[in-house]
């Protein structure tokens, strides 16, 4: 978490991202490669 909005939402971020599904790993010249990327998440409130 990069910029973390309160305790519970950066708590909830963190569960939603570890139960998505297996991700494809990053490759280069057919190897598997560490990859450091931004994920997004946007809360809302109703």
């Amino acid at each position: 978490i990069v910029r973390g909005v309160h305790p519970l939402l950066d708590e909830e971020c963190l569960r939603v991202v570890s139960s998505s599904p297996q991700w494809t790993p990053g490759k280069q010249k057919g190897k598997n490669v560490a990859v450091q990327f931004t994920f997004p998440v946007i809360f809302q409130q109703k």
